[in-house]
Formats: C-alpha cells, structure tokens, sequence
C-alpha cells in the first residue's frame, strides 16, 4: 500500500506523519482539525440559530431534543449561501445522514 505525508494543519504545520492512500491526514491531525471546525463561528451559529429560537426543531422529525447544527452541501456545484448552509437536525438524524 502506498504511503504518503500528512498534510497537517495550522497547528501543527510540520506533522511528518506517514498516511495510507485514501487520507490527507493522522489521527492526531484529523483531531485537531475538526476541532477547529467547530470553533467559535460555529458556537455562535448555534447560539444563534437553536439556543436563542424557542421553536426550534429538528428539520427532519420535529424533535426539539440533542439538536446539532448540519452543514448542507449543494449537489452538483450548487451554491448555497450564509444560513442556508445550516440546517437544524436531531442528534439521530444528523448521524444517519453522515
């Protein structure tokens, strides 16, 4: 199997890590990136959009419980902008769909 560099992350810049084909990243480099995608911007869109609205619910179900914020990517190249990027969805519902 052929083995590539990790390309690390703003962190962590110069991780020299070997990864198999099919990854961008280590474990530990994985971590600390997704750990920076839901930094501060996100909380705040969180804070805005499930913390502060009395009636949110889960796009899907209606639930009102373990709500999470999902990120909707356009099919095809399609663009979607600001909010509309973010959907409202269960904890469940928000697993299934990866």
């Amino acid at each position: 199997m052929a083995r590539k560099q990790c390309l690390g992350t703003l962190d962590r810049p110069q991780c020299r890590a070997l990864v198999p084909d099919g990854q961008s990243r280590c474990t530990t480099c994985q971590r600390l990136y997704r750990q920076a995608a839901y930094g501060a911007q996100y909380r705040s869109q969180r804070k805005t959009l499930i913390e502060d609205d009395p009636y949110a619910r889960c796009a899907i179900c209606g639930s009102t419980k373990d709500l999470q914020l999902d990120h909707v990517v356009g099919i095809k190249g399609g663009r979607i902008r600001g909010d509309e990027r973010r959907q409202v969805l269960c904890r469940i519902h928000n697993r299934r769909k990866g």
